[in-house]
């Protein structure tokens, strides 16, 4: 049975013979599914629900100009991607069930730090409020871009305009914020998107390297 969702928002045009439905915005946590019509092919990552079309804002928008309900107006774009399928990239999927296999490893990686040093990051967790800033100690997973172990904290508890979640990185030569999608699959566990993580993990490598030589070489 296919556990696998999107860990990030997805852009991607979708046609059907004639029929052009344009470009699409799916979002980060809708399931993907390896099943074709001609079988299980893990190759393939298609689209595996629907519900989305009806909250997309640019297709209400386009049901309510046609004067139809937006289940009606979704009818046949539905029925070409289950008949058809709408394939994927890769690299935008994960599997949930490595997900949490991954989360047990970090949850236990004060038995076992040497052996994940280079896996398991000690990074910093944010609640963005209209009313201030929360912050609480994390784990983030670089291979998966997964973030667990959250320090619960009482700060903040009386906030109500929430504006966002973020992770911090602390390279002692600065800190670097990557913004994470609420679109996920928990309320303790988070993804980052896989470009942000890349970026981020560039930047934070280059200055871990840069402060190593500092420290053994004095270098400028």
């Amino acid at each position: 049975m296919d556990n696998i969702k999107l860990q990030e928002m997805v852009q991607i045009s979708f046609k059907v013979g004639r029929t052009d439905y344009g470009m699409l915005k799916i979002p980060a946590g809708t399931k993907v599914t390896h099943q074709t019509a001609a079988g299980y092919d893990e190759n393939y990552h298609f689209i595996d629900e629907f519900e989305w079309l009806d909250r997309d804002p640019e297709r209400v928008a386009q049901a309510k100009a046609s004067r139809m309900s937006i289940t009606s107006f979704n009818a046949l774009i539905k029925s070409d991607m289950m008949t058809h399928g709408l394939n994927v990239p890769s690299d935008s999927c994960v599997d949930v069930a490595k997900m949490r296999s991954a989360v047990d490893v970090m949850l236990a990686a004060s038995s076992n730090r040497a052996q994940l040093v280079d896996r398991i990051v000690d990074v910093e967790f944010v609640s963005h409020w209209g009313e201030g800033d929360v912050y609480s100690s994390a784990r983030l997973d670089k291979d998966l871009g997964i973030i667990s172990d959250v320090t619960i904290s009482d700060n903040g508890a009386e906030y109500e305009e929430f504006l966002g979640h973020g992770m911090l990185l602390d390279t002692d030569g600065g800190v670097i914020e990557i913004a994470l999608d609420d679109a996920n699959f928990s309320n303790d566990i988070f993804l980052v998107a896989s470009s942000n993580l890349k970026t981020a993990m560039v930047e934070y490598q280059q200055a871990k390297e840069q402060q190593a030589c500092q420290a053994s070489l004095g270098c400028g």
